[in-house]
């Protein structure tokens, strides 16, 4: 059977989706409801930005192969939004929902930089952020680029940037987290791991881009990597331990050596150590050998429903069966509004129960059960250059209404001001 993993994304994407606390409903047409109590209601707005990927701008700021995500043009439609928000009398929260900054995507002969260094060389961002601090909640959520930054980190002139850090958001309703926890190369059992795999994938991937092929994306490997599993998955072979053994940790490694070796052959990329954060690892380096042996149960032990949605997610680039068990399981708790980041694809969509008990992107949504939620991706602030729009999520509540809206905003970058998609 051939299975074209970009044929499987279903998705409904609403200018405009509004829930109630006892029913949810769509309004597709992109106009918000009017509330008539006598005196026009308040709009209490949050917004949720999330995959900036600040880094430290090195090689924007020297001769030399491009690797950095998040590049000057980036940098300056967001300091531009984030002054937008700060005069905005309805927004009463920012939440900045994981990726904010980058430690993962540096080759692997340079250290990564500190997060003050990363701020400090960013300092129009902020600005912006304090703009907003002066006079809203900016609440902080990790994610996985950014998974060991702390509240102290984000001190900048004796002035924290932010209201409080935590990893995950619940108010008014809303369940909103980064989502690299669904994700099979991102989530980390700290307990056994220092770091998820992908931080190893995300710096070797790095190199080969500094190396001379800027071209190249991590996406290249993973497409080959998870389409073979999701083969394993649908003929019922393959879940196995031995699927996701140390030969499959092994495969990873070299795959990515062997691109390294082709972008700069000058060098014996087998015989060099790997930069580490000591803070985390408790040393500042290891020969990229030793990721095999210490990563080679990663895959092991995990449930199946665990790896097949994790798999599901990776082929698709979308968190869809994670936002769907979330809302259905915090419905009784009336938090019906998810909203991720981490897969760079915005989105906004109605939640229905999946027609069917099996796990597959072919799963039909039963709508004839009544919609429990709705699912929001912020998408992200460092991809216009492969012609990714900037895009954040906005939530309304108007005071004494149980009515929560969702938005999802774009920045038109051309007369920088806000669209509603």
């Amino acid at each position: 059977m051939n299975i074209d993993r970009r044929n499987f994304i279903k998705t409904a994407i609403a200018s405009l989706l509004t829930i109630n606390t006892t029913s949810v409903f769509a309004d597709i047409s992109g106009k918000a409801e009017t509330i008539s109590r006598g005196e026009p209601a308040k709009e209490r707005k949050k917004v949720f930005i999330s995959d900036i990927h600040m880094s430290e701008k090195r090689s924007l700021d020297k001769t030399g192969h491009r690797y950095d995500w998040f590049r000057k043009d980036d940098s300056d439609h967001l300091a531009a939004l984030l002054m937008y928000l700060s005069q905005d009398d309805t927004v009463e929260e920012v939440i900045l929902l994981g990726d904010i900054m980058d430690t993962w995507v540096y080759p692997i002969d340079e250290p990564p930089p500190s997060y003050k260094n990363i701020l400090l060389s960013n300092m129009n961002i902020v600005e912006g952020l304090k703009a907003i601090k002066a006079k809203k909640e900016v609440i902080y959520i990790r994610g996985n680029h950014d998974m060991d930054v702390k509240a102290d980190d984000l001190i900048i002139d004796k002035t924290s940037l932010i209201t409080r850090m935590q990893d995950v958001y619940c108010s008014d309703n809303i369940h909103a987290e980064h989502g690299h926890h669904y994700d099979m190369f991102n989530y980390c059992d700290q307990c056994k791991y220092p770091v998820p795999f992908g931080y190893f994938v995300a710096r070797l991937a790095t190199t080969i881009a500094a190396r001379g092929n800027e071209d190249y994306s991590v996406l290249d490997f993973r497409d080959t990597f998870v389409d073979n599993l999701w083969k394993a998955v649908i003929h019922r072979q393959g879940l196995t331990p031995r699927a996701f053994s140390r030969e499959r940790v092994r495969a990873i490694i070299t795959t990515l050596i062997d691109e390294i070796k082709k972008a700069d052959s000058t060098r014996d990329v087998d015989k060099e150590n790997i930069t580490l954060p000591k803070q985390i690892f408790g040393k500042e380096s290891m020969p990229i050998g030793d990721i095999i042996d210490m990563y080679a149960d990663y895959f092991v032990g995990k449930p199946l429903n665990v790896l097949e949605h994790s798999i599901i997610t990776e082929l698709t680039g979308h968190l869809d069966y994670a936002a769907n068990d979330i809302a259905l399981h915090a419905s009784l708790k009336k938090k019906r509004v998810v909203i991720f980041g981490h897969t760079h694809n915005k989105e906004i969509k109605e939640l229905y129960k999946v027609a069917t008990a099996k796990v597959s992107p072919y799963s039909p949504i039963d709508e004839s059960d009544p919609c429990y939620g709705i699912y929001g991706n912020c998408g992200s602030w460092c991809e216009t250059r492969r012609n990714k729009p900037l895009t954040y999520i906005e939530t309304v509540a108007a005071e004494n209404s149980n009515e929560v809206k969702v938005r999802l905003k774009h920045w038109d970058i051309f007369n920088e001001s806000v669209m509603k998609l």
